[in-house]
């Protein structure tokens, strides 16, 4: 079916949260855990860390499509979404970490966890 629909989703509220949560991130978090990043954005104690996100918010996962003279299968998107403040978030950027850290950032996120005693 050939449509255009525009809507406007709401917007995700900031939420308190008593625990402090660590996220990691790298180029290969995208699309669905980039949405999930997006919504830990508006959570109380959320530390990113890592390195910039992929960057691929922009569509979805789209649809399949064989062309009918020349058989070949493509894949493209149905939704184009418009939706991110650039100063935290853009397509082939992606969200930025709070701590940068470029190398076994489990490893690191653990050592601070460690050293700050925050796990009690």
């Amino acid at each position: 079916m050939n449509r255009w629909d525009i809507s406007e989703n709401l917007k995700f509220e900031r939420s308190e949260n008593n625990n402090l949560l660590f996220v990691l991130a790298d180029t290969r978090t995208y699309s669905a855990g980039e949405l999930l990043m997006s919504a830990l954005r508006n959570k109380d104690n959320v530390i990113f860390v890592g390195i910039n996100s992929a960057g691929a918010l922009m569509n979805d996962n789209g649809v399949k499509i064989v062309l009918p003279n020349s058989k070949i299968n493509i894949q493209c998107g149905s939704v184009l979404r418009f939706d991110y403040d650039e100063t935290v978030f853009s397509e082939e950027t992606g969200f930025r970490p709070d701590i940068w850290v470029g190398t076994d950032s489990l490893e690191h996120t653990l050592n601070l966890i460690s050293y700050y005693r925050l796990n009690k």
